[in-house]
């Protein structure tokens, strides 16, 4: 029922907000020791990078590479992507060959996928309208779930040597993977800030899954500006002020983002079937809304405890937005 109201009401105000995450919220308490102190103070700048020391000092110090991309992959080295995430947060270049795009649209062709607030509701991308109209629901993304497991592509590009070199390089110890995504985006004719919000879309925000992060999105159909284009600001997985972090809440409206960082800190990531880019989903960061068309998105991400995986929980990220 509380569901059904949030949906209804379009601008969905943050004690609502915060109410519907509750009940995962305890069971991520109660689940994993470590959630508490890091819901605590996952949100700040010096409580993730001395958890992060700590982190090298127990597993040990992994040091970039110069590794290059091969086979599934073309792209930067290992060094110059790890040095320019160090710096920016975010690393557009690194692509999917072809093959593999190929195959991921296959893929993605053969099945029906999954959404609705609790990522429960089937339908085929082409009968979307329908089942939104007879549900009341606004399907704005659909998930793979196990999309690892039964698309042996997806299987294969995980364990790829270079996304394991750059995560590990980045956080300086060895990277342990944390979940792997691939989703439709829709324009939803069903308008509902509810649905956005759980998808992400349309909100500047930062994720809140490890003490250090790393995520590779890559576009598995083409993305243009009206196709739900990524968009990032750099520098905020490193600088933030101190009312950013004290907030219990992630998400800041696009006029707050351009006030404190600036135009010239957003970036809009748009390209062809197979574009990729590396990212500290700890910055500012959202998908906006598809507007046309829609979206196929693969995301592989990596973290340096495996504290919380997305697969322990089945939805997305527990921080209120």
């Amino acid at each position: 029922m509380l569901l059904q109201q949030i949906n209804a009401n379009a601008g969905w105000g943050r004690v609502p907000r915060l109410v519907s995450r509750m009940p995962r919220l305890l069971h991520d308490i109660r689940s994993h020791p470590g959630w508490l102190p890091f819901f605590a103070f996952g949100r700040f700048m010096a409580a993730r990078r001395l958890v992060s020391a700590l982190a090298v000092r127990r597993g040990g110090r992994v040091a970039a590479v110069e590794g290059a991309c091969r086979g599934d992959l073309i792209g930067p080295t290992v060094r110059e992507a790890v040095e320019t995430l160090w710096r920016d947060g975010i690393c557009p270049g690194v692509c999917l060959s072809p093959e593999v795009v190929a195959e991921i649209q296959a893929f993605a062709g053969s099945r029906p996928c999954q959404g609705g607030l609790n990522w429960t509701t089937r339908f085929w991308p082409e009968e979307r309208e329908a089942v939104e109209r007879a549900t009341g629901q606004s399907l704005v993304v659909g998930h793979f779930p196990d999309n690892e497991q039964d698309c042996p592509t997806i299987g294969r590009l995980i364990r790829d040597p270079w996304l394991h070199a750059v995560a590990s390089g980045y956080f300086g110890t060895a990277a342990t993977l944390l979940d792997v995504r691939l989703w439709w985006s829709f324009p939803s004719s069903v308008q509902s800030r509810a649905a956005l919000k759980l998808a992400g879309q349309d909100t500047f925000h930062y994720d809140m899954t490890d003490w250090h992060q790393l995520k590779f999105f890559f576009y598995v159909t083409e993305v243009g500006p009206k196709t739900g284009p990524h968009r990032f600001v750099r520098g905020t997985h490193a600088r933030r002020p101190l009312g950013h972090q004290v907030s219990p809440f992630s998400s800041k409206t696009d006029a707050e983002i351009l006030a404190t960082y600036g135009p010239e800190a957003m970036m809009t990531l748009t390209g062809p079937a197979g574009f990729g880019f590396a990212e500290d989903p700890f910055g500012y960061h959202t998908g906006a809304t598809v507007q046309e068309g829609r979206r196929l998105c693969l995301e592989v991400s990596f973290g340096i405890t495996g504290m919380l995986r997305r697969r322990d929980y089945g939805g997305p990220a527990a921080m209120p937005n």
